[in-house]
Order: C-alpha cells, then structure tokens, then sequence
C-alpha cells in the first residue's frame, strides 16, 4: 500500500520505480500526471520502465475526454463493447416475450478479464522490445475495446450483410447463430447440452440421427439455415428429438454415430454444467483443476488451480488465495528500499503507507 497523494509517498513510488520492470495503474486519465507521477515523469526516473494503464474509456480521443472522469467498472466495458448487445434472448424468436427481450451481462466480469488479458500481452511485448532496445513504453488498454477484439464477426457481419429489415440490424441472436447454425444450446430430458452440425454435410448427419430426412429436405444448405427466421423454427424441430434422451444419452447416440463407415458428416454434443456439476465431474477431479488451500486469513478454501500445471519445464503452481491489502508492505519495502519495521510503523502512523 501507498498514499500517493502524500508527498511523501510520491518520492517513495519514485525510488520503487527505479527499480521496476512494469507498473500497472486503474486510475482515472490525468490523475498520475496530476500528481507528477504519470508515464512522462516516471520516464524520466526509469527510462526502461514499462507503464501500463487501464480504464474504460482508454487515455485519449473523444469519449476519453467526455466520459474519462468516471471510474471504470466491468458493465460498462460490457456494454461499450459490443458483447451485450447481442448476449440474451433472441429478438427475432416469437415464443419469447417482448419483455424479455433485453441485453444481458456475461456471467462474470468478463470485461476486466479481457482487460488483463490484453494488458498482460501488451506488457510481455513491451518487455520484449525493452530486452532488445533497453527501452520502456506506455500501453494504454481499454477493456470496452478489448471486448471489441474478441466480439468474432459481429461488427463484420453488420457490415458486409445483405439482409433485409431487422435481421440487418444483428440483433440478438441468444443460443442461434447468425453465421453457423445448428450451433447451439437444446433441452435435454436432464438439462440442456450443446448441440452442433452447421455445415451441410454435418447437418445431414444430425437429421439422420433425428430420422428427420424432411427437415434436410426443408432446409437443405446453410443458406435456409442462417436465415434467423428460420432458425427458432429448426431450434424447436432439433429439441422434439433431444428433448427424450438424458445428456449422456445423446452422448452415447452422437459417439455411436461417428463410429459409422457410411456416416453423413460429424455431429457434436455435450452436457451443460452447472457449478455443482463442474465439481463432481471424474475428469477435472484427475486433472486437479481445482484444489483446497488452507488460508491464515480465509480458512480452507476451493480455488481454481492455474492453468499453467502441466507446463513441462515450469509448471504454475498457487502461493496464495488472495492476500490481504498491504500484506507484502514489510517484504517489499525492506527489499527494494531498505525499510525497517520502526519506519514501516512511522510511515503507516502517519498515513504514507
């Protein structure tokens, strides 16, 4: 912890910064700089450090200007970034009420996930080019904007699309798809499973599983198929099927398919997990993809493992649930500054750490 609104804690960041590879910081534009410790002053002490801001509305341009006072939050990078717009219920299903026809948030903070995604990448490039050159830089990351990369053919799509009326506008498509379908989520007799075979060669395999010839008859490229009118009618059609079998059933028919000589195409299908479910599946029990961890501030604790295990040569491992602010107070400021515990104790009386 540091009170960088105390000049003394200024000079403090200062001396860390002489010492630092990155630092990452989540305030509004202009604060660092209003303090005398934004990218250009920092340069200044450590020409090699890399600094790397994040916020909703980035470091500059318009909307910077407009709105950059206001702190950043996930649900206004999801809904500056295009994904909501198009997350929830279809608008162009008409079994689904008006009212319930309105953007939906991903189920977790994807937006500062995706944040720290591209920061962490344009940070390992930076450290990079600075290996080769000696130099550090600025990287200014929008989360909004980072949604925007990863939101696949959606605004390509609004561009280039030659359909008519509403369908133009790509709107929400919920669990169709406008450019690949069937690729979507059907009722089973137990839940819901994933149910895919978009291509036509893949579409006649599925029809053949459902012993439903008409409905290749009726829609027999992907043309008929991606007409998202059209789509809530086959969406139905597909669940008369999958609606009688449990999700292990349909497992076992789809695999049982595949094994086929004269098989039409290559269906897929899977089960749709509920957290419960996640943690009684056999297959990520083996993998320890999640693991207890008994914490002094927390107790014992399930956490995700990292994902970075099974690396050969240096595989990731969890030090830490999560520590609490200031926790590493002690260790890094008596490594890089040579602070003792009577002036750690000085400091935080007087508000500096």
């Amino acid at each position: 912890t540091l009170n960088i609104e105390k000049e003394e804690g200024r000079e403090i960041l200062k001396k860390l910064v002489k010492k630092a590879d990155v630092l990452i910081e989540t305030f509004v534009p202009g604060y660092m700089e209003s303090l005398g410790i934004g990218y250009k002053q920092l340069k200044e002490v450590n020409p090699s450090l890399i600094y790397c801001a994040i916020t909703s509305f980035g470091q500059f341009g318009k909307d910077a200007e407009k709105f950059g006072k206001m702190r950043s939050y996930d649900l206004i990078d999801q809904a500056r970034g295009v994904v909501m717009s198009v997350t929830g219920e279809p608008e162009l299903d008409p079994d689904v009420p008006k009212e319930f026809k309105k953007p939906v948030k991903a189920g977790n903070w994807m937006g500062w996930y995706v944040g720290g995604m591209w920061a962490s990448f344009g940070i390992l490039m930076a450290m990079f080019y600075r290996r080769r050159t000696g130099k550090g830089q600025f990287i200014d990351v929008s989360p909004c904007e980072g949604l925007m990369a990863i939101a696949n053919y959606l605004m390509q799509y609004y561009h280039m699309t030659k359909m008519e009326g509403e369908a133009k506008k790509m709107v929400r498509a919920g669990n169709f798809d406008y450019a690949v379908f069937p690729y979507t989520y059907v009722r089973s007799k137990d839940g819901y499973v994933f149910m895919s075979g978009f291509t036509d060669p893949n579409w006649a395999a599925l029809c053949e599983i459902m012993n439903r010839p008409d409905l290749q008859k009726q829609y027999p490229t992907i043309r008929e198929r991606l007409n998202p009118y059209n789509q809530p009618i086959v969406q139905k059609e597909i669940e008369k099927f999958t609606s009688q079998y449990t999700s292990e059933e349909l497992l076992k028919i789809v695999l049982d398919y595949s094994k086929r000589p004269d098989k039409k195409g290559t269906v897929v299908t899977g089960r749709l997990n509920a957290p419960k479910e996640v943690l009684e599946v056999e297959h990520f029990k083996i993998k320890e993809m999640f693991v207890e961890r008994k914490d002094p501030n927390y107790g014992k604790v399930l956490i995700q493992n990292s994902l970075f295990r099974f690396m050969s040569k240096t595989p990731g491992r969890i030090k830490w649930v999560c520590r609490p602010v200031g926790a590493d107070n002690e260790f890094i400021y008596l490594k890089y500054l040579g602070l003792g515990k009577e002036k750690l104790e000085k400091l935080k009386s007087e508000g500096v750490i």
